[in-house]
């Protein structure tokens, strides 16, 4: 079966959240919720887990980024078409998503800055 699981994180509440190739799962008190692309997931193979420092869910797949806040997605993908490897918010509340494809991603109040190969990344 492809729904291995991909990625995994817990959140402060206890709730395990669950990335697989067919989409995220939330386990929270024996109960189960699922999200898909149908739910506005970039893509269902998700590749990283975590949370901003407010709590809400960042979800990494092989298309791009979203946040899931209050169980809906945020409309935009961030880094579209780009596999989110791994995450991290610095202590700015800055949000970095590390990619092969689009290099180095920093989110933060003033927009949106990539770093790749001619800022020094290799």
């Amino acid at each position: 079966s492809d729904g291995y699981v991909t990625a995994v994180y817990i959140a402060k509440d206890g709730s395990a959240w669950i990335g697989t190739k067919r989409g995220l799962v939330r386990e929270r008190d024996g109960e189960y919720r699922i999200w898909t692309k149908e739910d506005g997931l970039p893509d269902d193979e998700i590749t990283s887990i975590s949370a901003t420092s407010t709590g809400v869910i960042s979800v990494g797949t092989k298309a791009g980024m979203r946040l899931l806040d209050d169980e809906q997605f945020t409309d935009a993908a961030v880094a579209a078409d780009a596999a989110v490897a791994v995450q991290f918010e610095d202590k700015y509340g800055a949000r970095w998503l590390g990619t092969a494809e689009a290099g180095l991603i920093r989110l933060s109040w003033y927009g949106v800055d990539t770093f790749g190969v001619p800022d020094g990344l290799t």
